[in-house]
């Protein structure tokens, strides 16, 4: 099967087109889409309209999520925030529904590689594979072979070989060796930032393993237009660097890892760029050498001497020093959110995840909060649904019998494997009970191992235990 990869859309109409024509031509079998279909461009209702229809598979990416609110808007900065209010001005409910409850990370029927959108370490703090040592870490995160992300716009691939090295390779087409592994990155269709303005996307042979990456040219003047129609304000990368440079706007960044060039971050968009490398002026050390010179030169003719040799003393001079000033010291990073193991705890969103079992089954999850259980009919949802009547709903509706295959939750067995529910708001947790599927030990001994953790509005972590016991039916959290 020949799958079609794609990521960070971002409402461009124009660019979806062409890619998906592209697609059409080439007889692919299916589409997957890692993330970000809205957010700076200035058609989301029509392209996520587009990429549901088209897509097999799809799953959030960071711009989606604070769309959908499951991020905080905080999280970006005045430009991402303004584009990002104008899109949900644009979507209506069902949209947005459709947003809020797509996985975090996800894998086709027959498991041959996993997606998602940025990493696999955190999938909701949403973080940047951009070097060797980013990549180390995403691959110690899973056991899966191919592993493709969005999220840099920047197309190509990190290997892991037999000897444990990763290195950064840029985009072509090659073979993935079943002894290697890979995280692959398609690159941008919507908000190219690479070294011509094109739409960049994957294509992914399931029998041969071969990966080819594909560019496409899109009608970046019909952009234009539809974005000064819309009255949105903000611009993506791709229009803002054409603005500022003269010329059509081919080569304009470099390749991946080319050597004269160091990696900086824009704020505006939180990604990073490239800035050349200042180089030193040819003449700039004969200068400073002929500038050391001429005051060792007025220094010799200002020290006062004597015609008499015999005054010369023998005791050393002793020299005057100059501290040298100090450059000033960095700001301290801000300290990383202390996590807690005991309750209470301020929390927005509860997750379950990774038993002991292949699955994981719940008939009810209560959040305790001033004595109220703020969890029941809250959104809730979970990596994987094993069949209609499982949801992940039947968690919190407020039923925790558990005896009856339509009274609890059942995932698939693909790791990770995961139960979460948004409370709506932060609450201050005092307790958790957990009810367990009840129809015998065997099946309790599922949910054995679990671990638990807690997120506020931001989806920072505030809370999480590993290993807890989960092989009864009742388990309370204190």
């Amino acid at each position: 099967m020949r799958i079609a990869l794609v990521s960070d859309i971002h409402a461009n109409l124009q660019a979806w087109n062409a890619v998906l024509e592209d697609i059409q031509a080439l007889g692919i079998d299916q589409i997957i889409n890692l993330g970000d279909v809205v957010g700076y461009g200035p058609n989301p209702s029509e392209v996520l309209e587009s990429v549901r229809k088209h897509s097999r598979i799809s799953v959030i990416g960071n711009h989606d999520a604070v769309c959908a609110l499951r991020m905080c808007p905080s999280v970006f900065n005045d430009q991402a925030r303004a584009a990002i209010e104008w899109t949900q001005s644009q979507l209506d409910e069902e949209a947005c529904q459709f947003l809020n409850e797509l996985p975090d990370m996800a894998r086709p029927e027959d498991n041959s590689f996993l997606i998602t959108h940025a990493e696999v370490v955190a999938p909701l703090n949403f973080g940047y594979i951009l070097t060797a040592e980013d990549a180390e870490k995403n691959f110690a995160a899973c056991k899966d072979s191919i592993i493709f992300i969005g999220h840099t716009h920047r197309p190509g691939l990190f290997l892991l070989n037999e000897t444990g090295e990763v290195t950064l390779h840029e985009p072509g087409e090659f073979n993935c060796d079943p002894n290697l592994r890979y995280i692959i990155n398609p690159g941008s269709v919507g908000d190219p930032r690479t070294e011509d303005i094109v739409a960049s996307y994957c294509i992914f042979d399931s029998e041969t393993r071969d990966v080819e990456f594909r560019r496409v040219k899109f009608d970046i003047d019909a952009y234009r237009q539809a974005i000064d129609a819309s009255g949105l304000e903000a611009r993506p990368f791709f229009i803002r660097y054409l603005d500022a440079v003269e010329g059509n706007g081919e080569s304009v960044i470099p390749t991946v890892g080319e050597s004269d060039y160091i990696p900086q971050f824009d704020i505006s968009v939180r990604m990073p760029i490239v800035k050349e490398k200042k180089k030193m002026h040819p003449l700039l050390p004969v200068g400073l050498i002929t500038l050391l010179i001429g005051f060792a030169a007025i220094a010799w003719i200002m020290i006062p001497r004597s015609d008499k040799a015999a005054e010369v003393t023998a005791a050393p001079a002793v020299e005057e020093k100059v501290a040298a000033a100090a450059p000033p010291s960095p700001p301290e990073p801000p300290a990383p959110p202390k996590i807690a193991t005991k309750l209470p705890v301020t929390a927005r969103y509860v997750r379950i995840s990774d038993p002991k079992g292949p699955f994981l089954s719940l008939a009810e999850v209560e959040v305790m909060s001033e004595g109220k259980n703020v969890a029941v009919k809250k959104k809730a949802r979970q990596s994987s649904t094993h069949s209609a009547h499982m949801q992940a709903s039947k968690a919190v509706d407020g039923n925790r019998r558990g005896h009856k295959s339509n009274l609890i939750t059942h995932t698939n067995a693909h790791r990770p494997i995961w139960w979460e529910v948004d409370l709506g708001q932060e609450y201050p947790i005092s307790a958790i009970t957990l009810w367990n599927r009840n129809e015998g030990k065997e099946l309790m001994k599922r949910l054995d191992g679990f671990t638990l953790e807690m997120f506020d509005s931001k989806r920072q972590p505030v809370y999480r235990t590993e290993k807890n016991r989960g092989a009864v039916y009742r388990i309370d959290v204190k």
